[in-house]
């Protein structure tokens, strides 16, 4: 069997990372006559991440699921993208241009091509489809979009704390890794900004000027809201509005909290049973993703309810 010619490129070269020339020449959009291999795909384990996610020195931030950019401090900076099979991808000339000590780090997690790199990171840098919004981002927007109509509609804001909310917001990104360690974090930031910002004070006094006469002094957070629904907006639906925003708070506690682990099968189990999913085959991958949008779901029925009325 003839053995497959070996193309190297003009980068990086004595740090010998492992890449196709086939990909560089048969991939549609890599080719530069110009700069002649400089788009050629690296393919890296998805631990190679580990380090940008831990390191207070770099900055790892997520323009869509699946396409990010890794900054370290006023440096340098270089994106990537996650493809369909878990592995982190960069272009082989964005690489030359890191200094030697990453070029080291980068090199002990290469791996050979799967010739796989279909992603939003392709997407944005060669075919220029920018990504659309992600679920997280979607989230917080549509959470916007609810504090701006009740502010108009009731004249008060929904969620309070705006500076401690942005201080969240500006260091929230999605899990990369999906270990418990690395979603609890994200999931605690996410019930602050989504349930313990909740304006309790104005929507109790919302609910007793509408003439409701629910007694609010033992409700809190949730469960306040969801009295809200019902009794200013007039949504009938409001146990399946709410649902995502209980199992946010379940799902923080089963993360977050020192439980036996009777007890976290226990919640594990009812936060699948309400986002329908089976729990022997369900991951915190799902988990998280199914919560954030039904998250969307409830907050875009929500906001067409505010605008109708």
């Amino acid at each position: 069997k003839q053995k497959e010619r070996q193309v190297r490129y003009p980068y990086s070269e004595q740090f010998n990372f492992l890449y196709s020339h086939i990909d560089y020449e048969y991939i549609p959009g890599l080719i530069r006559p110009w700069n002649n291999g400089f788009l050629t795909p690296v393919f890296f384990n998805l631990a190679v991440l580990n380090k940008y996610t831990q390191h207070p020195d770099y900055k790892l931030e997520l323009a869509g699921e699946s396409y990010g950019t890794v900054y370290h401090q006023d440096d340098w900076y270089i994106s990537f993208g996650i493809s369909k099979s878990k592995k982190v991808i960069m272009w082989l000339g964005d690489i030359d241009d890191l200094p030697d000590k990453e070029k080291y780090y980068l090199r002990s997690e290469n791996v050979d091509s799967d010739h796989d790199i279909h992603s939003e990171f392709y997407d944005a840098q060669i075919d220029v489809k920018y990504s659309k919004r992600s679920a997280l981002g979607e989230s917080i927007h549509q959470r916007k979009t609810i504090n701006e109509l009740v502010k108009k509609n009731y004249g008060f804001d929904l969620y309070v704390l705006h500076g401690e909310v942005s201080e969240i917001l500006a260091n929230l990104d999605k899990p990369v890794f999906w270990e418990e360690k690395h979603v609890s974090p994200v999931i605690d930031s996410l019930n602050r900004i989504f349930v313990e910002s909740l304006n309790t004070k104005e929507i109790c006094k919302s609910i007793k000027e509408s003439g409701s006469s629910a007694d609010t002094k033992s409700l809190k957070g949730n469960k306040l809201f969801q009295l809200w629904l019902n009794d200013v907006l007039n949504i009938q639906n409001t146990d399946y509005l709410a649902c995502p925003f209980f199992v946010l708070y379940d799902f923080r506690v089963m993360c977050t909290h020192l439980l036996s682990e009777d007890k976290k099968k226990e919640m594990f189990s009812s936060i699948c049973k309400r986002l329908d999913l089976n729990q022997e085959t369900a991951s915190l991958e799902q988990l998280f993703n199914e919560t954030l949008k039904r998250i969307i779901k409830s907050y875009t029925n929500i906001n067409e309810s505010i605008i109708r009325v």
